[in-house]
Formats: structure tokens, C-alpha cells, sequence
């Protein structure tokens, strides 16, 4: 039973009533009127009548209009003035008067959380219609409502709603974060509300904004596209990331809100995906004018306890003034009794006391208090006042320091149906569908429905709800409080608990949600809280895997590891080995981009999975298992190690006869060789992959094995070109990488070739380019937690900076990036990091220091074989050994004492350069020592050897002539020119 005003609204009986005076109306125009009381305060578009009342059927739209005139003349509703329903203009109707709700026996009944009437909470009401005033003027909020459960958090988001309704266009959207693994499908909640906006009375202008702006949003609605359209969308979405779908939301929500204001409900962020933090993160700081207000509701303890980076998100925001918080705290004796006095005229004002003492000031609370006490007859009505029926001081308030004995005791006074019908509730979730619970009890629908629209209509446990959009359920009931949920949840046993579950799981399985990736967490939790471990792993990895498709790599590693604690439970098996093998190479990329490709977690991943995969015999798979560990070797200059699995991949792609596998072999093997020096093999090697490379049919090899080798090939093609003298081909190659990197847009593909070209611009001694595309790297990896690509590109970026007049305390920087490599145990460049550090040292002058880094670098590649700079360490040495920057000696040989000695070891240095890097036929560090060497010569006026010894070199080269190196080299060849027709030579 509904009241407003002097009217009751009886559902039950299909009658309204003035009084004792019963109004008549027709069944459609009560149904009309029905539907707009149990949406009070706000906009009932034409269109959501239609479809609430008609499903499926044509009607001329003018008939609502005809029953609402009806309806009014019923009510003596004047349409200028409207005391019931006010008409929006072009867009639809709204109840404006009070609605409360009666109980079977009269009595008014409280809602939860406070009931209509809310006290203590003015200034958080201040706050809120402040916030929503700035964002009808184009300003966007961000609000935090927190506090916590049963403070009044929803109340409080109900009653802005209610007071928003009088803005015409408003739009309002509502998401729900929920527990378990569901609450952690990437951007759950705001998939919810995208779903309510799509089903609302502008849904088409919806669809079509998401269409032509957020496409990849889109395609999670697959009931919104047209078959004609999804192929189409597909292709054009392939290699999406997570980058493209923030930007893709924020540029949608623009252009939505400047047709009509939106208000974006968060609820229960203590439940929140990382993803979803990202996201209003990327809205709170973009500049764009937008009509947008975002409202966000949390639990602070649960928040602490869970260790949710949300606190760390808030916090920020709040610094930057990009946000508003609005903590609810309980309520005060003086408002508790304020709401007593309200609700319950005539009661004495001892009970408000007794009751804040019991409650705490918690409105929950305080509302079961005052609901048992009815129930106990303790409080009763006469005529219009309310009394006791036994003095304050003999009332026992029998509620426990929690809700529970007290919800357990209302549960109990339900009938045996009703009672049946909540615990299966309990069990689909905190917000739940019809068709979730005929699958578990036998009833027919139509029982059920009646059950739960009687709990609801008197505000019992549930109430009516909607639900998300792409998911199995698409309308149905929540509890009307988390609490109640528990409750009921707990008390079930757990036999029947796990058989329900499994009922539960079937039932999606049945509705085809095993090919809703969305719908994957949800069966996991359901599999293996109905004790079906198997089953349940086997939905955690297709959930971790689109969590990584979504980049959203914490969600992906946690999902794997908890399948991977379930398979510990199962026997031994060669079924369970293979669940194993797919969870263990799920959890791969996601640690590697989270810890770095050299982390002993990956690794353990990796030697497990190949383990695996011996004992299951040879399987796609296993290129994966070999790929991951020959990238975890090589990250760590364990180059032994390396060329095995390299030559294992090959050997595999030979006998499986697949390209693909066959492609990552070579790859694998251009890449050792261009670690060891070993250019020109390198870049064979790096044909026969490119000839087996195919765009499409490797479009998705990001996602499997860290990189695309669209993406990663150029890049150690580009290094390779360079070494051997081609510095124009190299710089094509890295260009060639990066464009397809930043047509993927995926994280770890762009941090590698922007960072592989700041190297190729450090070789081509072109600081600051290298420096652009460091600080590129170390942007697109600090927002991703790549902490590898950033450490390493946060030393070539020192070099760069240093090299441009830099202050030296970026020396510091750069040994705090080695010293994190080197706790990630990754050794892999390190020798040509070093090289950098030494010399910015030499900049410095503090040669002895570099000296002392340049042996370490030249012990690391005397130890593990990583010797592709090797020629470059012992050119430096030669350098700093005569005390002299770049090309300028500043040693004279004297022929005697320590000069003399620095001038033959530093010949010596020379001389070892120059044959490694022709036995590498590195001609680039080649005609670096022999310029070097050249000096030397000059000193000791062999300028015909000098010339020689440079032209031989020099002449070689067919590019880069206006790269550095070869400047210096013509340089040199000017002067010694110069001299020997000086001296008659």
C-alpha cells in the first residue's frame, strides 16, 4: 500500500482510495498511475510507460496522455499547478508528490536506511546541490558520499535524485559494484549504467553516440548491434586497449552531456575494479566542459581493510581539487530524536534516547529498532497519535550489538514460500532476476514473482530493481540492503548452499553465458562456491584472459593465481595438468607487465607451464611456455639459455608445421644474436620471421605473448641496422615499429618502440630526440605500473638531458633506474647502460669512478656473452684512460712516466674496439675507435697512417652522413688533410 497525500494506492486489490472513498478508475489508467507512484521524483519518459505496460505491443503513443488526463481529473491534479503528476515538455511525466508506504495492518513502514523523512544530513544535501549546480553549468563533479553500512548513503543519492527532477533533460544512470569476482569484471559498474541509459527513452540517441564515439564500448552490448554492423565493428576494433576505451567513454560522455546534463550513481566503490577507478580518474581530470556529476558511494573500513587503491585515488583528487567528499557520520541524539517525533507524534522523549544508546546513531539501526518495537506491539496508534504501551523504563531493547539476531527473527515470521524465495536470492546475488530463481526453486514464475513483488511492495528484504543490460538478467529485485543479504546467505547450510550454486552456474550455462566473456567471474564464483572446482578454474582463466584483454592486468593476475589455488584442490590428472598449463600461461603477461619479463614470479610461471607441457606432449601452447622462458632468460643476459629455447621454438614450429610458431623462433633468435653481437645473422634471421609475419593472424600475440611481433621485430632489426653501419635504415626500421605500435595502442608494445627509439637516436648521438622518446617511454609506462620500460628509459634519459647541459644530479636518477632493473633481476642492456652512466661520469669528471664501471660492465659481458657494445666499453675506456671527452686527447705522449703508460693502454683499448667490432663488422663503433685511434696518430704525427686508417672505414659507409659520428670522421679526414699539405706529406 502506497499513500500520497490524502490517496492510497492499493496494489493488492487494483483500487485507489480517497479516504474511505474508493476513486474509479480503469485498469490501464491505474496501472499508469501505479507505475509513476513507484517511481516518484523523478522523469517516466512516454516511451518507458509504453514498454513497462505494453512490452512488445504497438500502441498510438497519445493514449498515455489520454490516461493521464484521466488520472488527473481522478486526483483534482491542475496541470498549471501541478500537486501529483507534472508534465516535462517533450519528454515525459513526473510524480511529484510525497510517497510513503504503508504496512497490511495501517502503519506506516520505514525504508532502511532512514525512511523518506531524513534528518542530520542538511549540510550533506548543501553540499550536493551545490555540486549539482556546477555541473548544470558545464563545471563536472566528482562527489564521494561515504560512511558507513547503513548510514544513509543510498537515502541520501535517492533524495538528490529527487530533488533533480525538476531539470528537464536530466539524464541519470545507476551502477552497482557487487562482491566476488563479478565485482571485479572490468568497468562492471558503469556497464550497468551504460545499460540503463540504453534503455531509456532516448536510447537510440544513446546507441548512436556510442557507435560513432565509443565503439568498443558498444560491442559490450551485443543486443545493441546489428548483425550487418557487428562484423564490421570488429574489424575495426581489433587490437582495442585500454587506453582507446577511456579515452573512447570520457569523449562520450562529452558529447552526451552537452545535449542533457547526466548524473552517474557509482554504489558500493568498496567493491570497485581498478578499471573503474582509472576511469574516474581520466574524468575527473580532463578539461572539457561537461554537464556531468559523477556521485560514488563507499564504505571507508571496507575500503582500508581490502587494501582498494580507491583511498590512494581520492586522496589525490582531493589535493587537486578535483573532487568533493561527504562523509555521513551517525546521527546525533538530538536528530534521532528529531526523526522519532516526525514519524511517531505523541511518543515520549526518553525512547529517543533509549534508542540512540542501542543504535549508535546508525540509521539502520535505528529504523530495525523502531520497526521491531511495532512488530513487539510495544508502540501502537491511537486515532492520530502515537503511544507506548509500557513506560520507557520497562522497555528492553532486545537488539543485539549487529542486526543479526534481529533480521534472522524477521526472516523467521515469513512464510515458508517467501523465506524459500530470499535464500535463493541470496545465493544469485545481491541484485537478482526471476529467472535466476526458477532456476533453483520449483515454482512456476509466476509464483515466484508474486512472492517477490509482495516482499517488495511492503519493503521487506527487497525491493524492485534493474539490472545489467548485457548481462543474463536484465530486470528483477536487489536486497534492499547488503546486511540482508548475509544474513539469509549465512544461515543456509552448506550442503544446500553448494548445491544451489551449482543450480545456479547450470543455469547460466544453459542461457549461453559461456560465451559471454562478461559473464565468466560469475560462474567461477558460482562453480566453486558450489564446491566445482574444476569448472571453477576453468571460468577464472576465461576471466583473467579478459581482464588482460581489458588491460586491466591486477584483476587478470589475481583472477589466475585464485584458479590456480583451486587446481590444488583437484587430483592429479592429465586434464587438470592442461587447466593448469592455460591458467599458469594466462598469468604470464600479466606479471610481466606488472614486475618485468625477468621477475622470478614469471619465470616460476613459465618453468611450469613448459613443465607441463612435457608432460602433455608437444601442443600449441608450448610456444607460449618456451616463448615466456626464453623472454625470461634473455631479460636476465642468460644467453646460454637463450639460443636453446630459441632453437626449441624453431624445432617446434618445424614439427607442428606451424608458420606462427616457426615466425616466433626466428624472432627469438634475431634477438639473441643482436644481444651477442651477431648483427648480420640477426637480420637474416629477422627476414625468415618478417616472410612468416602475418597482420591479421598475429593481430591478438600481444595479448599471448607480451608483444606483437609486428612491433618488437623492426625494433631489434633497427638496433642491428645501425651496428653495421646503416644508421638511415635503422632509424626507417624503428619508424616502421612505432607506427605499428601506436595503431595497436597497446601498453607494453608502445613503451618497447618508443624506447627502443630512444636508443637508436643515443646511437646516432642525437640527445635530444632520445630524449622525446624517453620521456614518452616513461609516460605511457608510469600510467600502466610498467616499471621496467621506466627504469630503463629513465637512463637513457639521464644520458640524453646530460648530454644537452644537464645538471649531474640526474646521475643519481639514473643509478636509482639501474638499482630497480637490478632488483627486478634484469641484466639485459645493462653493459650499455653502464656505458651511458660512464659517460655522463666522464662529464663530470669523475674518471676514476667511471673506470671502475666500465670493468664491472666489461666483466658482466665477459660473463654472460652480451657483447654488442663490447667495442663501445673499450672505446670509453680508451677515453677516459687519456683523461679526455669525446675526440679531444688531452694527454701528450711524452715518451716517459705515467702519460706514457695511459697513451699505450689507451692504444690498447682502441685497438681491442676496433677488431671486436670487425669481428662483429659493427661499422658504426668501428669508425668510432678508429677515429679515436686516429687522434692518437696524429699526436705522434702519423697523419698518413691517421687518414688512412679512417678513409678505409669511412668510404664503407653509403648513409648517415649527417649523423654525428660520420661528421667527426669527415672532420677528422679535413684535418689530417690540412696537416699533411702543411707538411709538405
Amino acid at each position: 500500500m502506497r499513500r500520497f497525500r490524502t490517496f492510497r494506492l492499493d496494489p493488492t486489490n487494483h483500487c485507489l482510495w480517497h479516504g474511505e472513498q474508493r476513486v474509479p478508475l480503469s485498469p490501464k489508467a491505474f496501472d499508469v498511475l501505479r507505475y509513476l507512484v513507484e517511481h516518484p521524483g523523478r522523469l517516466v519518459t512516454q516511451d518507458e510507460v509504453l514498454e513497462a505496460l505494453w512490452p512488445e505491443t504497438y500502441v498510438n503513443p497519445e493514449l498515455v496522455k489520454k490516461y493521464i488526463l484521466g488520472i488527473r481529473k481522478a486526483l483534482g491534479d491542475n496541470p498549471d499547478k501541478p500537486e501529483f503528476i507534472e508534465t516535462i515538455p517533450k519528454r515525459g511525466y513526473q510524480f511529484v508528490a510525497p510517497v510513503s508506504e504503508d504496512t497490511p495492518d495501517g502503519h506506516a513502514e520505514l525504508s532502511p536506511e532512514g525512511a523518506k523523512r531524513m534528518v542530520g544530513r542538511d549540510a550533506a544535501i548543501a553540499v550536493l546541490d551545490r555540486s549539482l549546480a556546477n555541473a548544470l553549468r558545464g563545471q563536472r563533479q566528482i562527489v564521494f558520499i561515504t560512511g558507513e553500512a547503513g548510514i544513509g548513503k543510498t537515502t541520501l543519492v535517492d533524495a538528490l535524485l529527487q530533488r533533480s527532477g525538476r531539470t528537464q533533460n536530466l539524464r541519470i544512470a545507476r551502477g552497482q559494484c557487487v562482491e566476488g569476482f563479478g565485482g571485479k569484471e572490468a568497468y562492471f559498474p558503469v556497464l550497468e549504467a551504460i545499460g540503463q541509459l540504453t534503455r531509456g527513452g532516448d536510447a537510440s540517441l544513446i546507441v548512436e553516440v556510442l557507435a560513432k564515439q565509443a565503439p568498443t564500448w558498444l560491442m559490450q552490448f551485443p543486443a545493441l548491434v546489428k548483425s550487418e554492423q557487428r562484423e564490421t565493428l570488429q574489424r575495426e576494433l581489433q587490437g582495442v586497449t585500454r587506453d582507446r576505451m577511456l579515452r573512447e567513454i570520457c569523449e562520450a560522455m562529452e558529447s552526451l552531456t552537452s545535449q542533457a546534463p547526466l548524473i552517474l550513481i557509482l554504489e558500493d566503490l568498496h567493491w570497485v575494479d581498478p578499471s573503474t577507478l582509472d576511469l574516474i580518474s581520466a574524468i575527473a581530470r580532463r578539461r572539457q566542459a561537461a554537464k556531468l556529476m559523477i556521485v560514488a558511494t563507499y564504505r571507508p573500513a571496507e575500503v582500508v581493510l581490502s587494501g582498494s587503491p580507491l583511498k590512494g585515488l581520492k586522496r589525490d583528487l582531493l589535493v587537486h581539487n578535483l573532487c568533493t567528499d561527504v562523509p555521513l557520520e551517525r546521527l546525533e541524539e538530538s536528530e534521532i530524536a528529531e526523526f522519532v517525533t516526525s514519524e511517531f507524534p505523541g511518543l515520549p522523549s526518553g525512547l529517543s534516547h533509549l534508542i540512540f544508546r542501542h543504535s549508535g546513531g546508525n540509521a539502520l539501526f535505528m529504523v530495525a529498532i523502531l520497526q521491531d518495537l511495532q512488530k513487539r506491539g510495544l508502540i501502537a496508534q491511537d486515532e492520530n497519535r502515537w503511544t507506548l504501551t509500557k513506560p520507557v523504563e520497562e522497555i528492553a531493547i532486545t537488539v543485539p550489538e549487529t542486526l543479526q539476531g534481529m533480521l534472522e527473527g524477521q526472516f523467521e515470521q515469513l512464510g515458508a514460500s517467501e523465506r524459500l524465495v530470499l535464500e535463493c536470492a541470496s545465493i544469485a546475488g545481491e541484485h537478482f532476476s526471476l529467472w535466476a530463481l526458477t532456476h533453483m526453486l520449483d515454482m512456476t514464475a509466476e509464483t515466484i514473482e508474486a512472492v517477490c513483488e509482495g516482499l517488495s511492495e511492503r519493503a521487506q528484504f527487497i525491493r524492485s530493481a534493474s539490472k545489467l543490460a548485457n548481462s543474463a538478467e536484465t530486470g528483477g529485485y536487489e536486497f534492499r540492503h547488503s546486511l540482508y543479504r548475509q544474513i539469509i546467505y549465512g544461515a543456509i547450510s552448506e550442503l544446500r548452499r553448494s548445491r544451489l550454486h551449482r543450480t545456479m552456474a547450470e543455469g547460466l550455462l544453459e542461457l549461453g553465458a559461456d560465451d559471454k566473456p562478461a559473464l565468466a567471474s560469475q560462474l567461477a564464483l558460482h562453480f566453486e562456491r558450489g564446491g566445482e572446482f574444476k569448472l571453477a578454474a576453468t571460468y577464472l582463466q576465461k576471466a583473467a584472459g579478459n581482464a588482460g584483454r581489458r588491460f586491466a592486468y591486477d584483476e587478470a593476475v589475481g583472477l589466475a593465481r585464485h584458479g590456480l589455488e583451486l587446481l590444488k584442490i583437484l587430483p592429479d590428472s592429465q586434464e587438470r595438468a592442461d587447466q593448469e598449463l592455460r591458467l599458469q600461461l594466462t598469468l604470464g603477461v600479466p606479471l610481466i607487465a606488472r614486475q618485468g619479463y625477468a621477475a622470478p614470479d614469471v619465470g616460476n610461471a613459465y618453468f611450469r607451464a613448459r613443465k607441463l607441457c612435457q608432460q602433455l606432449g608437444d601442443t600449441p601452447e608450448a610456444s607460449e611456455a618456451l616463448w615466456g622462458l626464453w623472454t625470461f632468460h634473455t631479460l636476465r643476459a642468460e644467453f646460454g639459455a637463450a639460443r636453446e629455447l630459441a632453437q626449441d621454438l624453431l624445432d617446434l614450429g618445424e614439427r607442428l608445421a606451424q608458420p606462427g610458431i616457426l615466425m616466433r623462433g626466428h624472432w627469438a633468435t634475431e634477438i639473441t644474436f643482436t644481444h651477442i653481437g651477431e648483427f648480420g645473422l640477426a637480420l637474416q634471421h629477422f627476414d625468415k620471421a618478417l616472410s612468416l609475419y602475418n597482420p591479421t593472424r598475429h593481430l591478438d600475440d600481444g595479448f599471448v605473448y607480451a608483444l606483437n611481433p609486428g612491433v618488437a621485430m623492426p625494433c631489434f632489426a633497427s638496433w642491428a641496422q645501425w651496428f653495421l653501419g646503416r644508421p638511415d635504415q635503422a632509424l626507417r626500421q624503428i619508424e616502421d615499429a612505432l607506427a605499428v605500435a601506436r595503431n595497436l595502442s597497446e601498453p607494453i608494445g608502445l613503451a618497447h618502440s618508443l624506447f627502443f627509439a630512444a636508443i637508436v637516436h643515443q646511437l646516432r648521438q642525437e640527445a635530444r630526440k632520445s630524449q622525446e622518446y624517453a620521456d614518452a617511454t616513461i609516460a605511457i609506462s608510469s600510467q600502466h605500473g610498467l616499471t621496467m620500460y621506466k627504469a630503463m628509459a629513465t637512463v637513457v634519459r639521464g644520458w640524453a638531458l646530460i648530454r644537452q647541459g644537464g645538471e649531474q644530479e640526474l646521475i643519481q636518477e639514473m643509478l636509482d633506474a639501474l638499482t630497480i632493473l637490478q632488483s627486478q633481476e634484469t641484466k639485459l642492456v645493462r653493459p650499455h647502460f653502464l656505458a651511458l652512466l660512464v659517460e655522463c661520469l666522464e662529464k663530470a669528471r669523475q674518471v676514476e669512478e667511471g673506470l671502475l664501471i666500465l670493468d664491472e660492465a666489461l666483466a658482466m659481458v665477459n660473463g654472460n656473452g652480451e657483447g654488442y657494445y663490447e667495442a663501445e666499453l673499450y672505446r670509453l675506456k680508451g677515453e677516459l684512460l687519456l683523461g679526455s671527452g669525446p675526440g679531444v686527447s688531452k694527454i701528450a705522449r711524452d715518451g716517459s712516466g705515467a702519460n706514457a703508460v695511459a697513451f699505450e693502454n689507451a692504444h690498447h683499448c682502441f685497438d681491442q674496439a676496433i677488431k671486436i667490432a670487425q669481428r662483429q663488422k659493427a661499422k658504426s663503433l668501428e669508425l668510432r675507435a678508429v677515429v679515436n685511434l686516429a687522434r692518437l696518430y696524429k699526436q705522434d704525427a702519423k697523419n698518413k697512417e691517421a687518414r688512412q686508417l679512417v678513409t678505409d672505414v669511412y668510404n664503407e659507409f653509403a648513409e648517415g652522413f649527417d649523423t654525428a659520428d660520420l661528421q667527426q670522421a669527415k672532420l677528422l679526414l679535413d684535418e689530417l688533410q690540412v696537416s699533411r699539405a702543411g707538411f709538405g706529406m
